[in-house]
């Protein structure tokens, strides 16, 4: 009886000291993510715009990017091909840069610019995956873009300006002057070939033995097509410079005029050697400009494409759902029974 009496005592002092523990009914984990339930449809993230919907169902969507890769290696490379070309066609090609030269700076400006936006677009792309997958943004693809079609437009233009400008040197070679550029132009010239005799006669010089003539054209030549007083005494001044084709003698001269130096028998006027190399000069250019500012242009374009379908397929590979999380919290113990 004593022993019993005494257990009773203690498991009573243990009933006032500790709490009484309620039973819940078990229920699942509230940290623990359970599948949405039919009747509750997951969140998913929002679709990417339609128009990167369309890319990434592109059948040639792989294709367009190889292609692109491809395009970036070779524009760098191209780039700097054009502004080299420039340069030869300006300073070392007999003297081209006579002729108005704006046309050939846009291009060679244009080429250096595409060459560092295809730089930067090759850089882009490879390293692309990574930076779309870690949620970031690659602007060095984005900058391929913006500076690739920006410099792409001024190649463009630079060589419809070269062709623009290769018509109007037709019309001058064929002594049309009823077009007002065709003025313009011979005046240009003869600025630059007084200038330069001014600065050097020695150049002049060379390059009339380049290009195996005398002089630029006569002075009662040039007042029947030319206005400006200016351009005549421009064109004495040049004539007075011979060469090694040219001759004071009247006797050895192809016609009796009152110039001071005269092309020899079998030679002419340098003013028809310098509207051939002009022509050439801008014909090469816009050619070369032209077709390589129209594919720089389009793949430009088509990495606005490629980064659309990259952008949709790989969101588009691993669908997200938002599911409402709570916090994990223990079995609380619940308050003491007044009744007991």
């Amino acid at each position: 009886m004593t022993a019993a009496a005494s257990s009773d005592s203690v498991a009573g002092n243990a009933g006032q000291v500790l709490p009484q523990l309620r039973l819940k009914r078990p229920s699942p984990a509230r940290g623990v993510l359970s599948p949405p339930r039919s009747t509750q449809p997951p969140h998913q993230v929002p679709r990417l715009t339609r128009l990167s919907d369309a890319a990434a169902g592109f059948p040639c969507a792989r294709l367009v990017e190889s292609f692109l890769y491809f395009w970036t290696v070779v524009a760098s490379m191209l780039g700097v091909v054009l502004s080299c070309l420039v340069l030869y066609l300006m300073y070392f090609k007999e003297r081209g840069n006579m002729a108005p030269v704006l046309p050939f700076c846009l291009a060679a400006y244009g080429g250096l610019a595409s060459s560092v936006a295809s730089g930067c677009g090759l850089y882009g792309l490879l390293h692309h995956r990574r930076i779309v997958t870690q949620g970031g943004r690659n602007y060095s693809f984005g900058l391929f873009v913006v500076l690739g079609v920006s410099s792409a437009i001024v190649v463009v233009v630079a060589g419809a300006m070269a062709l623009s400008l290769a018509h109007v040197v037709e019309l001058a070679q064929a002594e049309d002057f009823s077009n007002d550029r065709v003025a313009v132009l011979e005046t240009k010239v003869i600025a630059k070939l007084h200038a330069q005799v001014t600065k050097s006669s020695s150049t002049w010089r060379d390059m009339q033995n380049e290009l195996k003539c005398c002089g630029y054209d006569q002075v009662s030549t040039i007042q029947t097509y030319l206005s400006s007083n200016s351009s005549y005494s421009e064109v004495e001044d040049v004539n007075a410079v011979g060469g090694r084709y040219c001759s004071t003698r009247t006797a050895e001269c192809l016609e009796t005029t009152s110039e001071a130096n005269c092309p020899v028998s079998g030679r002419g006027w340098c003013r028809l050697e310098l509207l051939q190399v002009a022509h050439d000069n801008y014909s090469l250019l816009s050619t070369c400009a032209i077709t390589f500012g129209a594919f720089h242009l389009l793949f430009s374009l088509l990495g606005v494409f490629t980064l659309l379908c990259d952008v949709r397929r790989i969101s588009g590979s691993s669908p997200i759902y938002e599911i409402p999380h709570r916090m994990l919290s223990p079995i609380q113990p619940s308050a003491p029974d007044t009744d007991d």
